[in-house]
C-alpha cells in the first residue's frame, strides 16, 4: 500500500535525527500511527486520539521497557488509496504538525526543542 511506503519513507529520513537526542523525561521512542478507517473525520478521531499518548512500550525479545509517546494522525481513506506517496507524506506531515500542537507530553519532555526539531525535519524530509 503506498500509505505504508510514506510512512516507511518518513521514518528512515527522520528518525536517524532523534536517536542521538534527548529530550527529557525519560522519553526513547516517537511513535507515528496513520490511520485510514472511515471517509468520516469524526470516526477517524476515535482511532486517531486512541493512539496519541505516552507510556511505555516493552521489547518482545529483551522484555526490557522504555518510555514511548505517539501520535494517531488522521489520513483520509480516499487520500491513503491515492497511489502518489509524495502527496500522503504531505498529508501525514500535516496533521502531525497539527497534532503536536494539542498534544500533552510527560512533564520535564522538552517539547518545545522535540516540535521544533520534529517540524523542521519533516519539511526537509519532504524537500528530498
Amino acid at each position: 500500500m503506498v500509505a505504508n511506503e510514506a510512512c516507511q519513507s518518513l521514518e528512515k529520513k527522520i528518525s536517524p535525527f532523534f536517536q542521538s537526542d534527548d529530550f527529557g523525561a525519560g522519553v526513547k521512542d516517537f511513535i507515528v500511527v496513520a490511520v485510514a478507517v472511515s471517509e468520516d473525520d469524526s470516526t477517524n478521531s476515535r482511532f486517531y486520539d486512541a493512539h496519541t499518548r505516552s507510556g511505555y512500550i516493552k521489547d518482545p525479545l529483551t522484555g526490557a521497557k522504555s518510555r514511548s509517546i505517539s501520535v494517531g494522525v488522521p489520513l483520509p481513506l480516499v487520500e491513503s488509496a491515492v497511489p502518489n506517496e509524495a502527496e500522503i507524506a504531505r498529508n501525514i506531515v500535516s496533521s502531525l504538525k497539527a497534532r503536536l500542537k494539542e498534544m500533552k507530553f510527560p512533564s520535564k519532555f522538552d517539547k518545545e526543542r522535540f516540535s521544533s526539531k520534529l517540524v523542521d525535519l519533516c519539511d526537509k524530509a519532504l524537500l528530498t
